[in-house]
């Protein structure tokens, strides 16, 4: 709680117009005492009740997307961000431009003629003068001779309409525009009417229609007339032309006089600013970073990121054993499960997000383990996997043998065995997972024989009676 008194100020000065007429403008600054015990940090849907000693203002959000007032103070989050939350007050100020016209020089013929307004109004919101662009006789601003003065706004060429000028210091709403208006008052062109419109340029955009149409008559003697504009604009340079709508061009054009243009600007006082932080609960982790491999009965890191403010307990529904707390753990699993991470904060938990981890044995696959014969110098098959390698841990290594030792330079997943000589030979593959597990595949046995060769001679009687047998032996060769 705490407490905050000014003492009341009253300021006053005089301005002197064109009339001698003084005006007085009072400001009056009373701030009075406040407290508050309100709960600035919020959850989306909670409330605070805020609360302020002095009257004569209202409350009010900067940002009701992200938490509303109500007249009496009590706050409502709506969702996260943060916004102030304010006791202020609001003042209207109004502010006036007048041209009044005297009678002057008739017709000037060139450049640019300009009419600084003969009296302004106290406050600095407004600048402005009356000006003309373009050049000719009959198309710059004119003067009627005799009274009363007065100044004339359209003539035959619309590229060349007089406007008045105007700058706002400030924020502005323009709201009026009330003038004496006059038609033919030279008198060349009697009994005929036409109709002028009333149209605003904001900093310098494309010319607006405002307002009603004004009927103009032959009528030389002035009329009042006012057209509410009701246009809000920035704090810059803007303009406010009259133009001819319908009617007869010869020689008309349209008069006016005691032109004044009316604005008003709002100010606000805040009095008692608080700022209201909201939160939620926390969004759903990003996806869970796991090991490149996950091996059973070894430890390995799985994180998500990080968000400030948000505790994040894990969870596993295997057998296993969770390390460390925060963002990041290490788990060290022997049984498959689903691990398992909630976000939380001070308005509660948000959406898990998970990763199932399994452990499957590692399968060696298989190629043709089928016994081969060959005679010697006889190529053997290839050997190629029949059946992928899977389960374990991927990626996989694979080393070829020969008789259970390591065939240097053949770690691929197949395997082209050379031209042999006569012998026995198993030929098998070791797989090695990224665990470091490993499996064997069936051997394939390949049995190559020596080419046979003949005898070179044959021993045994050479002769033979009937009814009796001769054994013959073959001397020297090879094979049977």
């Amino acid at each position: 709680m705490y407490s905050n008194s000014i003492a009341s100020t009253r300021l006053s000065f005089p301005y002197q117009n064109f009339s001698a007429k003084l005006f007085l403008f009072t400001i009056l600054l009373a701030i009075s005492v406040f407290s508050s015990n309100a709960q600035t940090n919020l959850c989306v849907g909670g409330t605070s009740q805020m609360t302020y000693t002095g009257s004569g203002g209202a409350w009010a959000s900067t940002n009701p997307a992200v938490a509303t007032v109500s007249s009496t103070g009590l706050v409502t989050a709506v969702s996260a961000g943060s916004t102030s939350v304010n006791y202020q007050t609001s003042s209207s100020t109004n502010t006036s431009l007048y041209w009044t016209f005297e009678s002057g020089a008739s017709n000037p013929t060139s450049g640019v003629f300009n009419y600084t307004p003969t009296t302004t109004s106290h406050s600095s919101l407004l600048t402005g003068l009356l000006t003309q662009t373009g050049s000719g006789t009959h198309e710059n601003f004119s003067w009627a001779t005799g009274s009363p003065g007065m100044i004339s706004v359209q003539r035959q060429n619309p590229s060349q309409h007089q406007y008045i000028q105007f700058t706002t210091s400030g924020n502005a709403t323009v709201s009026s525009v009330s003038f004496t208006k006059y038609h033919n008052n030279n008198s060349c062109c009697a009994g005929s009417s036409y109709q002028v419109k009333l149209q605003i340029s904001i900093s310098g955009g494309a010319w607006t229609d405002v307002g009603t149409q004004v009927t103009c008559t032959s009528a030389t003697s002035g009329s009042s007339h006012n057209i509410t504009i009701n246009s809000n604009v920035p704090a810059g340079t803007h303009q406010l032309r009259w133009v001819r709508v319908s009617g007869s061009n010869g020689g008309d054009y349209f008069g006016l006089n005691n032109v004044q243009l009316s604005c008003s600007s709002t100010s606000t006082a805040v009095l008692n600013s608080n700022t209201i932080n909201v939160n939620t609960v926390p969004a759903q982790p990003s996806a869970i970073t796991a090991p490149a491999a996950i091996c059973q009965n070894t430890a390995g890191t799985y994180s998500v990121t990080n968000v400030a403010g948000v505790t994040y307990t894990w969870s596993y529904s295997g057998t296993g054993t969770i390390t460390g707390t925060g963002n990041s753990i290490s788990l060290n699993a022997s049984t498959g499960g689903t691990l398992t991470v909630i976000p939380s904060n001070s308005c509660g938990s948000g959406t898990s997000r998970t990763i199932t981890i399994s452990f499957t044995p590692l399968n060696s696959g298989a190629h043709d383990a089928s016994a081969q014969t060959l005679c010697s110098g006889g190529d053997p098959a290839n050997l190629t996997f029949t059946t992928p390698v899977s389960g374990g841990a991927t990626p996989y290594s694979y080393q070829w043998q020969l008789n259970n030792a390591s065939i240097t330079g053949s770690t691929t997943n197949a395997y082209n065995p050379p031209v042999l000589s006569t012998g026995s030979y198993s030929y098998n593959c070791k797989i090695t997972d990224a665990c470091g597990n490993t499996a064997f595949t069936t051997p394939k046995i390949i049995t190559v024989n020596a080419i046979a060769t003949a005898p070179t001679s044959i021993s045994g009687s050479s002769t033979i009676c009937p009814g009796t047998s001769v054994t013959l032996t073959a001397i020297g060769g090879a094979g049977t």
